[in-house]
């Protein structure tokens, strides 16, 4: 193999090579914001539930008055 195709070789395995490393840094964020996102909602779940049950309260509550 002739030199310039040696530094041609070596050039494209270096592009590979950094477009591995971003990928998975990439990878590494996605999965960052996967858990967040998830951590995220099930605190929002929970809040919702909270919040049914107070409205259900108070609506039992008007319910019982108005008896």
């Amino acid at each position: 193999m002739e030199t310039t195709q040696l530094s041609e070789l070596e050039m494209q395995v270096e592009g590979l090579i950094e477009m591995v490393e971003r990928l998975q840094a990439e990878n590494r964020s996605l999965r960052q914001r996967i858990i967040t996102s998830t951590q995220d909602r099930s605190l929002l779940q929970e809040r919702h539930q909270d919040v049914s049950l107070r409205i259900k309260s108070i609506i039992n509550e008007l319910k019982e008055e108005l008896v």
